[in-house]
């Protein structure tokens, strides 16, 4: 796990502005609801203790897809496909 976690955010690094799907073409493609994405950070920041994983942070924290969920829309609420981050490593991860 801490392998793949790793390559998401390498590979994220390098590539930061990744396809997009819009919200509303996402959430039809993959069947979803806001509240199922909304269930879904919470189940990954309750796993993670809520802490960011890369700087422990426990303060702005946000629920990140390791694959991303544009590209894989099927994966989009699997508890192993997140993890935890604060907004600074979230942005940072993302090249913002």
């Amino acid at each position: 796990r801490e392998r793949e976690i790793q390559r998401s955010i390498d590979y994220q690094k390098r590539n930061p502005f990744p396809s997009r799907l819009s919200k509303k073409k996402f959430r039809e493609k993959a069947n979803l609801t806001g509240w199922d994405l909304h269930k879904w950070a919470n189940a990954v920041k309750d796993r993670d203790d809520n802490r960011c994983v890369e700087c422990g942070s426990p303060d702005g924290l946000e629920a990140h897809h390791i694959k991303q969920k544009a590209e894989h829309p099927d994966l989009a609420v699997k508890l192993w496909n997140g993890v935890t981050l604060c907004q600074g490593c979230h942005k940072e991860i993302h090249g913002v």
